[in-house]
């Protein structure tokens, strides 16, 4: 009798902010999330079959562009690992600040999180908070001198990615120290926290 060891199908995957996502594949016995620039490997994360999801801000990675992929592992004897998955391209700028839902609970209330030191005449800077999905439902707000910024009340697991310009509600940030405030809800409960970042040109 022959036995055919069969490949694993390869995952979809999707990018929002900087978490990957996937759907299951069927009999896979775990995940690798490949992360390189051209053809170079810079990382490579193995994942539980259960995982459908990674944080990439976690690798602590330098402001490039990263092309991301994710291959579905097989069991020895019974399936090969799939194909890559399709790629997406995960950019971080000098300015790019990320942190996670889970950094408002362990924080004590009332202290500034250190943000990105911004020069204008480049990209400006894009700041993520994301939620690892235990809080849900859970929605952010971002606010600056008191007034929300338009378009950032999301609700999900995922989180949001706000980007900074030089300009906020049509005003010029000047050189220096600035206040974002960022307000998250996590399962009914309201925790925000200021974010402290330099403008230099």
């Amino acid at each position: 009798m022959t036995f055919i060891v069969q490949r694993l199908s390869a995952p979809y995957i999707t990018l929002v902010g900087s978490v990957v996502s996937w759907g299951e594949v069927t009999g896979a016995g775990g995940y690798s999330v490949y992360v390189r620039i051209g053809g170079t490997q810079v990382s490579r994360v193995e994942l539980g079959s259960d995982a459908r999801s990674f944080d990439l801000a976690g690798l602590g990675l330098n402001a490039d562009n990263y092309i991301v992929t994710v291959v579905a592992l097989g069991v020895t004897g019974q399936s090969l690992n799939s194909l890559a998955s399709n790629w997406v391209l995960f950019g971080i700028s000098a300015g790019d600040f990320s942190i996670s839902f889970a950094d408002f609970v362990d924080m004590a209330p009332d202290i500034p999180i250190i943000g990105p030191t911004i020069n204008f005449t480049g990209v400006g800077a894009h700041l993520t908070v994301t939620n690892p999905g235990q809080y849900d439902p859970g929605s952010i707000r971002w606010l600056f001198q008191g007034t929300q910024i338009t378009g950032t009340m999301v609700s999900g697991i995922h989180g949001q990615t706000l980007t900074l310009g030089p300009l906020i509600h049509g005003n010029l940030f000047g050189v220096g120290t600035h206040f974002l405030t960022v307000e998250v809800s996590l399962n009914g409960v309201p925790y925000s926290r200021r974010i402290a970042f330099t403008v230099e040109r």
